[in-house]
């Protein structure tokens, strides 16, 4: 019996809809400009703690430099 409620509110949900809605070329435009900045601020947040990153995961070699501090 739960597994017939389950497939009716599945099927409710999956049923497609009139949206009414228009998008523009504007709105595809600020949805491209979102990926790519979103992409861009990945790659600067891992550009920024790569070298960090490479430590924890223990693939940078250690600085002679550090040692003799």
């Amino acid at each position: 019996m739960r597994l017939l409620i389950l497939f009716v509110v599945v099927l409710i949900l999956a049923a497609p809809r009139p949206a009414h809605a228009y998008l523009d070329a504007n709105t595809g435009s600020l949805l491209v400009q979102l990926l790519l900045g979103g992409v861009a601020g990945i790659a600067l947040v891992g550009k920024l703690y790569w070298h960090r990153l490479k430590g924890f995961l223990g693939l940078s070699k250690p600085d002679d430099d550090a040692e003799s501090d």
